[in-house]
C-alpha cells in the first residue's frame, strides 16, 4: 500500500479524484515540495481522461498554447516547478479562452502566488500541505469567486 508521509495514499487520491470530476472548470492545486502534488496527479489521470504534461523546471510561455496541451482531451494536467515570470499574461488568455470552447486545465505550482491575477479564472483552488510526521497531508478546497466576467 502506498503511503504519503505514513498514511495510506489511496482515501486521499479518492477524494481529489472526485473533488476534481464534480468540477467542471479551471483548477489551480498548490502545496509545497512533498505535499503529494506530484503523486495525486499521476494517480488521477490513470482513471481520468487529460493529457498530462509534466515539468519539473519553470514553465515558459510556450508550453502554455493549446495546441501544446491539449492533444487528445479537453482536459490538460500540467505539474509545474513553477511559471516564468513573462507566463501570466499568456497563462490568463488561455485560461479564458480554454473556457470558451469547454476545455479546462488543472494546474500544479507550489503556492497561489505563482499565478498572479490568473488566479481569478480557476474555479478550485486545491491546497496540499504536509501535516507533522506520521499523519499524512492536509487538503484544503476553496471555490473562488469568480473576479472577472469571463465570456
Amino acid at each position: 500500500m502506498v503511503e504519503i508521509n505514513g498514511k495510506p495514499f489511496e482515501p486521499m487520491a479518492k477524494l481529489f479524484a472526485s473533488k476534481v470530476v464534480g468540477t467542471h472548470g479551471h483548477i489551480l492545486l498548490t502545496g509545497y515540495s512533498g505535499s503529494g502534488k506530484s503523486i495525486l496527479l499521476e494517480h488521477l489521470i490513470k482513471n481520468f481522461p487529460a493529457d498530462f504534461h509534466n515539468r519539473e523546471n519553470l514553465l515558459p510561455p510556450s508550453a502554455l498554447q493549446p495546441e501544446v496541451l491539449f492533444i487528445n482531451h479537453d482536459t490538460a494536467v500540467i505539474d509545474a516547478g513553477g511559471l516564468m515570470p513573462d507566463c501570466l499574461e499568456v497563462l490568463e488568455t488561455l485560461l479564458r479562452t480554454c473556457r470558451r470552447k469547454g476545455r479546462r486545465i488543472i494546474l500544479s505550482v507550489m503556492t497561489a502566488t505563482d499565478v498572479g491575477k490568473a488566479i481569478d479564472y480557476f474555479q478550485t483552488h486545491i491546497q496540499l500541505e504536509r501535516l507533522p510526521k506520521g499523519e499524512g497531508i492536509g487538503m484544503t478546497f476553496t471555490k473562488l469567486e469568480q473576479q472577472r466576467r469571463i465570456a
